[in-house]
């Protein structure tokens, strides 16, 4: 079966059932937005044509695009939509709700609704660029390694294990923590890359098998050590975690029932229906309580630890609780892509780029430089580089530092070539090991989205990518030793471990 047959395979079914909702929701949301555009004041009559472009091509894609739900083309669809498709009308009426104007920020460029406009041609010509890129990529790479069996309790030990270590070495050393630079002991990434990847890599493992199996115990023990490796990631700081678990359980859940590797029960099906739920629900409780924790931390320089967290969560119970609605409106402000890309663009319109040092792609692929997310937070949004902490440009504004508008182009064709490319070795490989499915889920959620929506490009793909890709194949290699007998899904419906 030809990769092209593949890839149409999983768009039947309830795949066409959801594009067709997503459509009707998008057209719904888009022309209350381009009203709204109409009726705001003070802006640029070429916001509204702009927009309608957008509108287009995104009907278009989702209309006609042989691609799954899960697919890095859907992914920038999606979060293209949250970041930019929706903060553009926002931001149109309500000029002041860009995230910089407050008094931690001192931007000294001058911000209008009129830079709306130009900041939005160009995620438009980012946003027209990956998806040529992503359509122009047709070939794949195909590997002979093949799925060996795997028991889910085995995999559950050394999931325990990982997870714990991870959480251990990155409190304690300050490995990977919001506002530490570096660990408190050097060479700390040789360590706390393999163990987080690990982690995560075994967790999904456990699932993945768990599924497989159709066992209902065993698929309770991989999401609640999802729910385990969110919280402790929350003990250090993360906010995204949840997301993060719930983001890679449901691509597994979906590709393992939409490539039929598995039929999975009714049982397991309503499971994690209700744990997704469960981890939203603890997303939006903890979410404003690790703001506040992170604020304290910062502040104090304290350690990041389990009493801490405790500590501050029981003497401020009502400072960080919060409602949903304000919540979800922290959470928007938090995918505030559009912002970002603003504040960028018109810093170098009102060319105030002064004696500052300009973060070069290519000095960056060496570790030398400025790189271009503590460029905008540091000289754009007037941060002191004393304080540690640095701002997403998002990629369209890490590549217009990088060369403008023609290097916004260029580097979203790439981006978009790179993923497809990836995409389709998944799904060349998928059928003969179906532990691709984990390789792809984490890429997508620790890397595919960090570079290409938070504008982390260089530093952080350099380090992630290669620790992602050792460590799966080091476990892979690993697997395949201790338990030689290659996949069939008959030894699977007949019961044999």
């Amino acid at each position: 079966m030809s990769i092209e047959n593949n890839v149409s395979r999983v768009t039947l079914g309830r795949d066409i059932k959801l594009r067709k909702l997503a459509i009707i929701l998008f057209i719904l949301v888009s022309f209350l937005s381009l009203i709204s555009l109409l009726w705001a004041t003070d802006i640029s009559l070429n916001l509204p044509f702009l927009y309608a472009i957008y509108i287009i091509v995104t009907l278009y894609v989702l209309r006609f695009a042989k691609v799954d739900i899960f697919s890095p083309l859907m992914f920038f669809i999606f979060f293209s939509f949250l970041g930019f498709g929706l903060q553009l009308p926002i931001l149109s009426i309500v000029p002041n709700s860009v995230f910089f104007i407050n008094p931690f920020y001192h931007p000294n460029f001058e911000y209008s609704n009129y830079a709306l406009a130009f900041a939005f041609f160009v995620f438009l010509i980012g946003y027209i660029g990956f998806i040529v890129g992503f359509n122009m990529v047709k070939r794949s790479v195909k590997l002979t390694v093949s799925e060996r069996l795997v028991h889910p309790l085995g995999i559950d030990i050394v999931a325990v294990i990982l997870i714990l270590a991870s959480f251990y070495f990155r409190s304690r050393y300050n490995v990977g923590v919001p506002g530490y630079y570096a660990g408190s002991i050097k060479h700390a990434g040789y360590l706390y890359y393999p163990l987080m990847y690990g982690s995560l890599i075994a967790t999904s493992l456990t699932l993945y098998s768990a599924i497989l199996r159709n066992s209902v115990f065993y698929t309770i023990l991989g999401v609640l050590l999802f729910c385990l490796y969110a919280l402790l990631g929350a003990v250090l700081g993360w906010k995204g975690d949840f997301i993060l678990a719930i983001i890679i359980i449901l691509m597994i859940y979906y590709y393992v029932d939409r490539y039929r590797l598995q039929n999975i029960s009714k049982d397991i099906r309503h499971l994690i229906t209700i744990m997704m739920v469960v981890l939203f629900i603890l997303f939006v409780l903890f979410y404003s309580v690790i703001v506040y924790y992170r604020t304290v931390l910062l502040i104090n320089q304290s350690q990041t630890d389990i009493t801490s967290f405790v500590s501050i969560l029981n003497k401020n119970i009502n400072a960080v609780m919060s409602s949903f609605s304000e919540t979800l409106n922290a959470v928007r402000n938090r995918i505030s892509y559009l912002s970002n890309l603003v504040a960028i663009t018109t810093y170098f319109q009102q060319n105030l780029k002064r004696d500052f040092e300009i973060p070069s792609f290519f000095l960056n692929l060496l570790n030398i430089g400025i790189y271009p997310e503590e460029y905008y937070t540091w000289y754009i949004l007037g941060v002191s580089p004393n304080i540690i902490t640095t701002n997403a440009p998002t990629g369209w504004g890490a590549l217009y530092i990088y060369g403008g508008v023609l290097g916004v182009l260029i580097g979203m064709i790439l981006f978009g070539m790179l993923s497809k490319f990836l995409y389709l070795t998944f799904i060349a490989n998928i059928y003969r090991d179906g532990r691709w499915i984990i390789f792809y889920a984490i890429f997508m959620d620790k890397i595919f989205l960090p570079v290409v929506f938070e504008g982390t490009i260089i530093n952080y793909f350099k380090k992630n990518f290669v620790a992602l890709l050792f460590v799966y194949a080091f476990f892979i290699f690993m697997l395949n030793i201790v338990h030689p007998i290659k996949y069939s899904k008959k030894l699977f419906e007949e019961g044999k471990p």
